[in-house]
C-alpha cells in the first residue's frame, strides 16, 4: 500500500506513469536489464583494470592514476550505452499504441496530450535513474583506488542521465510523429548518430585558425548542445 502512495505522490498523480512503471515490472525484461548493466560494469572494470594496472600501481600515485582511468572509462562507457538504448525506450512508446489501436482510447480519456507524454516518458526516465543508482557500487570501486574527486561523481552521474534524457526526449518526438514503431527507431537513431557524429567532428574543427566566424559558431553550437560535451568538464 505505501508503495502505491509512494507512486502516485511522485507521479502526481499520473495514471500513464503509475501504469507503465508497474507494466514494465510485470516481465523479465526490466531485471534482466538491471542485471545485464550491473553484469557488463562489472566485467568491463575487470578488463580496464588489468589493462592499467600493469606498471602504474607503485605507489600511491599510481594507484590513484589507474583509479582515475577506470573511473574515467567507465563514465563514457555508460554514455555511449544509453545513447544507444535510451531511444529504444521511448521510440515505440506512442506509436506502439498506435499500432495496436489503443492511442484512441487514451485520446478519449480526460487526460491531456502533454500528460500522456510527460507519463510516458517519465516511466522511462525512472527506469533509467534507477538502473544509473544499481551501477554505483560498480563505480564506487574506482574511490578505493583514489584520483576521483567528488564534483567528477556528481558529473558521472548527470551525464548518462542527461545522455539517456537526450535519447529519449528524441526518441518519443518521432514515436508521437510516426505510425509505425520500427520508423520511429530508425528516425530517431538516425537523429542520434547524425548529431553525435557532428558534434564529434565539430569539437575537431572548431580550433581550426582560420576558420570563419560562422562555421566557428555553428561548431560551437553543435558540440555543446550535445550533453556529452559535459564530459569535456572532466577531462584532465
Amino acid at each position: 500500500e505505501w508503495v502505491n502512495r509512494s507512486l502516485n505522490l511522485f507521479s502526481g498523480n499520473n495514471p500513464i506513469l503509475a501504469h507503465e512503471w508497474r507494466t514494465r515490472w510485470r516481465g523479465r525484461r526490466a531485471f534482466g536489464l538491471l542485471l545485464g548493466y550491473a553484469a557488463l560494469l562489472c566485467g568491463a572494470m575487470l578488463l580496464i583494470y588489468a589493462e592499467n594496472v600493469g606498471g602504474q600501481t607503485s605507489g600511491i600515485e599510481g594507484t590513484a592514476r589507474v583509479g582515475h582511468n577506470l573511473f574515467t572509462a567507465l563514465t563514457w562507457m555508460q554514455v555511449a550505452g544509453w545513447l544507444l538504448l535510451s531511444p529504444g525506450l521511448t521510440a515505440g512508446i506512442i506509436a506502439g499504441e498506435r499500432e495496436r489501436g489503443l492511442l484512441e482510447s487514451l485520446q478519449l480519456s480526460p487526460l491531456r496530450p502533454l500528460q500522456i507524454v510527460l507519463g510516458k516518458l517519465g516511466s522511462s526516465l525512472l527506469f533509467v535513474l534507477l538502473v544509473i543508482l544499481v551501477s554505483q557500487p560498480v563505480v564506487g570501486i574506482c574511490f578505493l583506488l583514489g584520483g576521483v574527486s567528488e564534483d567528477e561523481y556528481l558529473i558521472s552521474i548527470a551525464l548518462p542521465f542527461l545522455t539517456a534524457l537526450f535519447g529519449a526526449t528524441i526518441g518519443i518526438y518521432f514515436s508521437a510523429w510516426n505510425r509505425r514503431a520500427g520508423a520511429a527507431l530508425r528516425k530517431t537513431f538516425a537523429v542520434v548518430i547524425l548529431w553525435s557524429l557532428g558534434a564529434f567532428i565539430s569539437l575537431s574543427t572548431i580550433f581550426i585558425p582560420g576558420i570563419s566566424a560562422f562555421w566557428r559558431a555553428v561548431g560551437f553550437t553543435l558540440t555543446f548542445s550535445h550533453p556529452a560535451s559535459l564530459g569535456l568538464f572532466t577531462s584532465d
